[in-house]
């Protein structure tokens, strides 16, 4: 055989075999993808039967005692509405975490002062959003089941929408994607760059951020967040909360006594950083000493006690918190998902099956999951 003929041969036998490669890993991961579908389905399918739905007391309390709270009010109720809701708060488990033990529903968490927390607003219009949803495609008592069993695993949070916070993002955007962040926190980086990667993708939100330093375990993230607070008095906020994470976590501790974080006398953390913005340094001193700044990063670790936000970061958008997988695509979805809701319109937001996975029968219809091409 020729030395050409050799050639051929072997590039001949690199082709057929990363041909195969290549069909093999498609096929694969095509199959893996609706085995993985069918397999989830049946696992979902078990441990819900396993489980068994959670017991509510529905105590029957009447339309007119719900409709005097101040939750209920606060909703767009409009006709038959409000009777359909009645249905969905006696018989949807609390949102209240002990109520929720004893299985009380949403409306004794309404009704009754030992059994109420934060949130009940936020929950009932999640309810109506959803009521409003799939009243047109099954009628009332299949809209009534989905809300019942939509409260039953969601939750929504008051977070503010709005407040006097300097803004990222589109200022008039529907939705607002609030963050708890803590400048000392590694974690917390990696968070700041993704909410960056994100604001390039979708411009359609408003970002808010939130001061929850870890003070335990980040002795610099107190000082770190009265920092910002303070450059922001001098419209630089953005500027000096880009600069601390900046620095790194390791050398935002570097100079920081932790039983005296901002002294009384001399120098305070981080003012070569306001140097370097060109802020008033005897204002920015004076600011970071300033009870009422101080105050204020307290305001926003009060607001993460209360919404039950223990780590950083923690993201919301609107009341919705997000959890599971985060990357710029997923936040994409969420602001979406979150923007519907505003407008009473609600989605499970499941993806699709893949093509020849078998979907199980009597699925409930999903706005998202099973919108036209």
């Amino acid at each position: 055989m020729s030395k050409t003929a050799r050639i051929v041969a072997v590039v001949l036998v690199l082709v057929l075999v990363g041909g195969a490669f290549a069909g093999g890993w498609y096929l694969g991961r095509f199959q893996g993808r609706q085995s993985g579908f069918d397999t989830g389905v049946r696992y979902g399918e078990v441990q819900a039967a396993k489980q068994g739905p959670l017991p509510v007391r529905d105590r029957a309390h009447p339309l007119a005692a719900l409709a005097a709270t101040d939750a209920w009010k606060s909703l767009p109720l409009t006709g038959a509405e409000g009777e359909a809701m009645g249905l969905v708060a006696n018989r949807s488990l609390s949102s209240c975490p002990g109520a929720a033990k004893r299985g009380f529903s949403l409306a004794t968490s309404l009704l009754e002062e030992p059994y109420t927390c934060a949130g009940l607003a936020e929950q009932l219009a999640l309810g109506l959003a959803v009521l409003r949803t799939y009243t047109p495609r099954g009628g009332v008592d299949e809209a009534v089941a989905e809300a019942i069993a939509v409260l039953r695993v969601e939750r929504r949070k008051p977070v503010p929408r709005t407040s006097d916070k300097p803004v990222r993002g589109n200022p008039d955007a529907a939705v607002t994607l609030t963050v708890f962040s803590d400048f000392q926190c590694p974690y917390c980086l990696r968070g700041e760059k993704l909410v960056q990667a994100y604001l390039e993708a979708d411009h359609d939100v408003r970002v808010i951020m939130r001061h929850l330093p870890l003070t335990r375990i980040h002795p610099a993230a107190w000082p770190a967040a009265v920092a910002a607070e303070a450059a922001g008095r001098q419209g630089r906020f953005w500027e000096m909360h880009d600069a601390l994470f900046a620095l790194g976590p390791k050398t935002l501790a570097k100079g920081i006594d932790a039983d005296d974080p901002i002294p009384l006398q001399g120098a305070v953390p981080f003012e070569a950083l306001a140097k370097d913005l060109g802020l008033d340094l005897e204002r920015f001193a004076q600011d970071m000493r300033s009870l009422q700044v101080q105050e204020g990063v307290q305001a926003d670790m009060d607001l993460a006690e209360a919404l039950g936000v223990r780590g950083t970061p923690a993201f919301f958008f609107d009341g919705r918190e997000a959890s599971g997988a985060r990357s710029p695509e997923a936040f994409v979805k969420l602001r979406i998902k979150a923007e519907a809701e505003a407008d009473w319109r609600y989605s499970w937001g499941l993806e699709p099956p893949p093509p020849g996975a078998v979907v199980p029968s009597g699925l409930a219809p999903d706005p998202v999951r099973d919108a036209p091409e």
